[in-house]
């Protein structure tokens, strides 16, 4: 992460990522999504993490909508950024 990334103005950046992962058995679900929301709702820079998860195929809430949001957002999505690079594979040939 480069100094000036969009990540540093996130206000989720302190925040423990299991706000942001929702599991059905999860009796809390509700207020946890909620609270995920809220954290979305008033951050700065929720458009460019919304643009991230989209072009990366992120699950989880980001930017402030879920996987699924995401997936009928996808189809006509113009993105304003390039999907990062995967990592090669290093694994020796076995």
């Amino acid at each position: 992460m480069s100094k000036g990334d969009w990540t540093e103005e996130a206000l989720c950046k302190d925040t423990d990522t299991r706000v942001f992962f929702i599991y059905r058995e999860d009796k809390d679900q509700r207020q946890r999504r909620e609270n995920a929301y809220g954290i979305c709702r008033s951050c700065p820079v929720q458009a460019k993490c919304l643009d991230y998860a989209i072009v990366n195929n992120e699950i989880g809430i980001w930017g402030g909508t879920t996987d699924q949001e995401r997936r009928l957002l996808r189809r006509h999505w113009n993105p304003r950024i390039t999907p990062r690079q995967r990592l090669r594979d290093y694994s020796p040939n076995v």
